[in-house]
Protein backbone atom coordinates (compact mmCIF):
# COMPACT_ATOMS: atom_id res chain seq x y z
CA UNK A 1 0.00 0.00 0.00
CA UNK A 2 2.81 2.26 0.93
CA UNK A 3 5.59 1.12 -1.18
CA UNK A 4 8.02 -0.43 -0.45
CA UNK A 5 8.82 -1.06 3.37
CA UNK A 6 10.66 -2.86 5.95
CA UNK A 7 8.91 -6.09 7.16
CA UNK A 8 11.43 -7.11 9.92
CA UNK A 9 12.65 -5.86 13.07
CA UNK A 10 15.67 -6.93 14.86
CA UNK A 11 16.09 -6.84 18.36
CA UNK A 12 19.73 -7.30 19.59
CA UNK A 13 21.61 -7.19 23.01
CA UNK A 14 25.60 -6.61 23.14
CA UNK A 15 27.82 -6.48 26.04
CA UNK A 16 29.86 -3.45 25.58
CA UNK A 17 32.94 -4.56 27.31
CA UNK A 18 33.36 -7.63 25.35
CA UNK A 19 32.00 -6.46 22.56
CA UNK A 20 29.87 -10.00 22.18
CA UNK A 21 26.27 -10.39 20.77
CA UNK A 22 24.56 -11.95 23.90
CA UNK A 23 20.86 -11.56 22.27
CA UNK A 24 19.25 -11.41 19.16
CA UNK A 25 15.46 -12.17 17.56
CA UNK A 26 13.77 -11.82 14.81
CA UNK A 27 10.41 -10.78 15.16
CA UNK A 28 7.67 -8.27 13.36
CA UNK A 29 8.12 -4.67 11.83
CA UNK A 30 4.86 -4.18 13.82
CA UNK A 31 5.87 -5.14 17.30
CA UNK A 32 6.61 -2.11 19.10
CA UNK A 33 10.29 -2.02 20.99
CA UNK A 34 8.65 -2.13 23.95
CA UNK A 35 7.57 -5.86 23.55
CA UNK A 36 11.19 -6.73 23.74
CA UNK A 37 11.63 -4.89 27.10
CA UNK A 38 11.90 -7.66 29.06
CA UNK A 39 13.75 -10.23 27.70
CA UNK A 40 17.02 -9.02 28.86
CA UNK A 41 15.77 -10.92 32.31
CA UNK A 42 17.13 -13.93 30.49
CA UNK A 43 20.73 -13.14 30.35
CA UNK A 44 21.29 -10.77 32.91
CA UNK A 45 23.53 -10.95 35.57
CA UNK A 46 24.09 -8.98 39.13
CA UNK A 47 25.96 -6.05 38.70
CA UNK A 48 25.26 -5.72 35.08
CA UNK A 49 24.57 -1.82 33.88
CA UNK A 50 21.82 -2.29 31.55
CA UNK A 51 21.49 1.18 29.25
CA UNK A 52 17.45 2.08 27.57
CA UNK A 53 16.39 4.20 25.32
CA UNK A 54 12.61 5.32 25.96
CA UNK A 55 11.62 2.58 23.03
CA UNK A 56 12.25 -0.02 25.90
CA UNK A 57 10.73 1.81 28.88
CA UNK A 58 9.04 -0.26 31.61
CA UNK A 59 9.17 0.19 35.42
CA UNK A 60 8.19 -3.63 35.85
CA UNK A 61 11.12 -4.60 34.36
CA UNK A 62 13.25 -1.76 35.86
CA UNK A 63 11.86 -3.08 39.05
CA UNK A 64 12.94 -6.77 38.33
CA UNK A 65 16.43 -5.59 37.37
CA UNK A 66 16.74 -3.96 40.54
CA UNK A 67 15.31 -7.09 42.68
CA UNK A 68 17.82 -9.01 40.24
CA UNK A 69 20.80 -6.79 41.75
CA UNK A 70 21.64 -4.91 38.05
CA UNK A 71 21.98 -1.47 37.40
CA UNK A 72 19.91 0.64 34.75
CA UNK A 73 19.81 3.50 33.03
CA UNK A 74 17.22 5.02 31.08
CA UNK A 75 16.21 8.29 29.58
CA UNK A 76 12.73 9.44 31.79
CA UNK A 77 9.48 8.80 29.77
CA UNK A 78 7.47 11.51 29.32
CA UNK A 79 4.13 11.13 31.53
CA UNK A 80 5.32 8.81 34.05
CA UNK A 81 4.26 9.69 37.64
CA UNK A 82 7.42 11.03 39.68
CA UNK A 83 6.79 11.31 43.73
CA UNK A 84 9.11 12.94 46.14
CA UNK A 85 11.17 9.86 48.82
CA UNK A 86 10.08 11.32 51.52
CA UNK A 87 6.61 12.91 51.75
CA UNK A 88 5.82 10.73 48.76
CA UNK A 89 3.62 13.60 46.94
CA UNK A 90 4.03 13.79 43.46
CA UNK A 91 6.59 16.03 42.50
CA UNK A 92 5.95 18.82 39.80
CA UNK A 93 8.98 18.19 38.07
CA UNK A 94 8.19 21.65 35.61
CA UNK A 95 8.62 23.72 38.53
CA UNK A 96 11.97 21.87 40.01
CA UNK A 97 13.61 22.18 36.69
CA UNK A 98 12.48 26.41 36.29
CA UNK A 99 13.23 26.55 39.52
CA UNK A 100 17.26 24.84 38.98
CA UNK A 101 16.91 27.43 35.65
CA UNK A 102 16.13 30.61 37.34
CA UNK A 103 19.01 29.58 39.91
CA UNK A 104 21.27 28.89 37.51
CA UNK A 105 21.53 25.51 38.41
CA UNK A 106 22.63 23.12 34.97
CA UNK A 107 22.10 20.15 37.42
CA UNK A 108 19.26 18.37 39.03
CA UNK A 109 20.11 15.53 40.82
CA UNK A 110 17.96 13.76 43.33
CA UNK A 111 15.86 10.81 44.65
CA UNK A 112 12.56 10.12 43.78
CA UNK A 113 9.70 6.95 43.27
CA UNK A 114 8.93 6.31 40.13
CA UNK A 115 5.17 4.82 39.15
CA UNK A 116 1.34 5.70 40.47
CA UNK A 117 1.40 2.28 42.29
CA UNK A 118 4.50 0.53 42.33
CA UNK A 119 6.91 3.49 43.24
CA UNK A 120 10.28 2.13 42.35
CA UNK A 121 13.26 3.93 44.20
CA UNK A 122 15.35 5.72 41.30
CA UNK A 123 17.06 8.52 40.96
CA UNK A 124 16.35 11.32 38.59
CA UNK A 125 19.24 13.33 36.82
CA UNK A 126 18.32 15.99 34.83
CA UNK A 127 20.90 17.99 33.13
CA UNK A 128 20.16 21.40 31.39
CA UNK A 129 20.81 21.95 27.68
CA UNK A 130 22.25 25.26 25.72
CA UNK A 131 19.68 26.93 24.76
CA UNK A 132 19.93 26.34 21.14
CA UNK A 133 19.63 22.88 21.15
CA UNK A 134 16.36 23.14 23.67
CA UNK A 135 15.08 25.54 21.00
CA UNK A 136 15.81 23.13 18.42
CA UNK A 137 14.39 19.97 20.23
CA UNK A 138 11.03 22.10 20.48
CA UNK A 139 11.05 22.73 16.43
CA UNK A 140 11.24 19.22 15.75
CA UNK A 141 9.11 18.21 18.43
CA UNK A 142 6.46 20.65 16.90
CA UNK A 143 7.17 19.48 13.27
CA UNK A 144 7.49 15.86 13.32
CA UNK A 145 4.28 15.27 15.68
CA UNK A 146 1.80 13.35 15.28
CA UNK A 147 -1.26 15.01 13.39
CA UNK A 148 -3.81 13.98 16.22
CA UNK A 149 -1.04 14.82 19.29
CA UNK A 150 -0.82 18.04 20.77
CA UNK A 151 1.83 18.64 23.09
CA UNK A 152 1.89 20.39 25.99
CA UNK A 153 3.86 23.36 27.14
CA UNK A 154 5.02 21.37 30.03
CA UNK A 155 6.60 18.93 27.62
CA UNK A 156 7.90 21.52 25.26
CA UNK A 157 9.52 22.82 28.46
CA UNK A 158 11.33 19.83 29.24
CA UNK A 159 12.67 19.01 25.96
CA UNK A 160 15.31 21.47 27.21
CA UNK A 161 16.72 19.19 29.98
CA UNK A 162 18.44 15.22 29.48
CA UNK A 163 16.66 13.41 32.10
CA UNK A 164 17.80 10.56 33.02
CA UNK A 165 16.53 7.35 35.98
CA UNK A 166 19.20 5.33 36.95
CA UNK A 167 18.85 2.81 40.83
CA UNK A 168 22.86 3.99 40.53
CA UNK A 169 23.28 5.78 44.35
CA UNK A 170 26.01 7.84 45.49
CA UNK A 171 27.19 5.75 47.67
CA UNK A 172 27.70 2.97 45.47
CA UNK A 173 30.74 0.86 47.64
CA UNK A 174 30.36 -2.45 45.77
CA UNK A 175 31.39 -1.27 42.81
Amino acid sequence: KKGKSATARVQLTMDLLSDNYEQMSLGSFRDNDGKASKDILEIVQPRDLILRDKGYWSLSVFEALDKKECYFLSRLKYGVNIFDKENREQLKLNKLLKKAKNNNLSIVDIEVQLGARKRLKTRLVAIRLPEEVAQERRRKARNDRHSKVNHSEDYYERLGWCIFITNIFYACNDI
